[in-house]
């Protein structure tokens, strides 16, 4: 009973947050107050059809994740890792970024950090 009461007052909060919502580019008040509508479904079907066991640790996690987005005032959530490939260096680029400052013949430019090889360490 006391989970059931704590599951209704955290949707509560979700759709009175959604409903109240405000966005910062006026303009994208409606778009984001859809996405808090849909966050909000796809919790409750969640938890309808048994896919997510309601516990405190659950709901402790939708409190947290209503805090965000009252904090940061978006409803989108935040990234919390990066993709492998967006830290990767792209060889081909750094190729062509060479070659381009090669052909320039800067030698004291910021371009040509690129050509010196780096220092060893002895």
């Amino acid at each position: 009973m006391v989970v059931r009461v704590a599951c209704l007052r955290v949707m509560k909060r979700a759709l009175r947050l959604a409903k109240n919502w405000n966005a910062i580019v006026a303009t994208e008040t409606e778009i984001e107050r859809s996405h808090l509508r849909g966050l909000i479904d796809e919790e409750y079907s969640k938890s309808v059809n048994g896919f997510v066991q309601i516990d405190t640790e659950y709901l402790t996690f939708l409190n947290s994740r209503l805090d965000m987005i009252e904090h940061y005032k978006s409803p989108y959530e935040r990234p919390t890792h990066y993709a492998q490939h967006a830290t990767v260096l792209d060889f081909h680029s750094m190729k062509k970024q060479q070659q381009i400052s090669a052909h320039a013949k800067l030698p004291n430019s910021k371009q040509n950090i690129i050509l010196t090889p780096p220092k060893k360490i002895k």
